[in-house]
């Protein structure tokens, strides 16, 4: 089998590198969002809040899970007299992968 090219040589290496920024300030008497950044695979969604609760802000993974290599990033900052809810979506895939390591990144100030 000269030649022969065995099947993980062919495999094509794909990282996904995601990141999102959210920044909450206090205005008019109320928390508000102040800056939004999103870089796929992530989104922000912000459900409607009951009356007098706080500002909601979930995380979601648009790929349909984490493979190694992928590199996601959060980065959230909160003024002085905010209140915000951040979450992620009840559940992410992790995939079990032989390559590089996968790496997710939370910074909250």
């Amino acid at each position: 089998m000269s030649g022969a090219t065995s099947r993980s040589e062919n495999l094509q290496v794909i990282e996904i590198k995601g990141r999102a920024e959210i920044g909450f300030a206090h205005r008019d008497g109320v928390t508000r969002l102040s800056h939004l950044y999103q870089h796929d695979p992530i989104r922000i969604l912000f459900p409607n809040p009951a009356l007098g609760d706080s500002v909601e802000a979930t995380v979601i993974t648009t790929s349909g899970g984490l493979v190694g290599g992928d590199k996601i990033s959060l980065e959230i900052t909160a003024e002085a007299n905010t209140t915000a809810l951040v979450s992620a979506q009840a559940a992410e895939k992790i995939y079990r992968s032989a390559g590089a390591e996968t790496e997710i990144s939370v910074t909250i100030s």
